[in-house]
């Protein structure tokens, strides 16, 4: 699994947007997808949660990433987060966990 928040967040959508990395599950938190098409996504549970409010990185940079993962093949979870700024929300944070938990799940 990749975790990753802002710089770590791209990094991460980079290696599984580009298809290069077997990862079973990612979760971006307030980054944004900078690999240039074409994309070919791993097969992986992806979630990507942004805040709001961030003036960092906007959070179109999330609905963007969301939207071309899909179109590429993917299947992201998208989560936008009120009065959250440049920092992991807490419903970002609980889907987070769950993910990850249904992943190292050995029934999954």
């Amino acid at each position: 699994a990749l975790l990753g928040s802002s710089p770590g967040a791209i990094m991460a959508l980079d290696a599984v947007a580009t298809g290069r990395w077997p990862v079973g599950a990612l979760i971006a938190l307030s980054g944004r997808l900078a690999t240039q098409p074409p994309l070919s996504p791993a097969a992986t549970k992806i979630l990507i949660a942004h805040g709001k409010q961030d003036t960092v990185i906007p959070a179109t940079e999330a609905t963007s990433a969301h939207a071309a993962l899909t179109v590429a093949g993917a299947s992201p979870d998208l989560i936008l987060e009120d009065r959250v700024g440049h920092a992991p929300g807490p419903e970002g944070m609980a889907r987070a966990r769950a993910l990850l938990a249904a992943w190292m799940s050995p029934s999954s």
